[in-house]
């Protein structure tokens, strides 16, 4: 197991970004491909949320199908209305 700290002055809901609670316990696969012009061209956006309290935590592919399984989390475990 993994721990991470980090310091801030107000409440952990006042801290501002809080995805860094999470940084260390990720690991990074890293590797190393040959240049090619690929089908997503140089820039590409798998998602977007419209809300900087919900995070993506997990995403995977679905065991049946082609489909995608996506989780979410809101951070101050507070209710977010209109969240695309």
């Amino acid at each position: 197991m993994v721990y991470g700290i980090a310091g801030h002055a107000a409440g952990w809901r006042q801290s501002g970004p809080t995805g860094r609670r999470s940084v260390s316990t990720i690991r990074l696969i890293a590797f190393e491909t040959s240049s090619h012009a690929g089908a997503l061209g140089r820039h590409f956006s798998l998602l977007s949320v419209n809300n900087s309290r919900i995070r993506l935590l997990a995403l995977k592919k679905a065991e049946q199908g082609d489909e995608l399984i996506a989780r979410f989390v809101e951070l101050d475990g507070r209710p977010q209305p209109d969240v695309r």
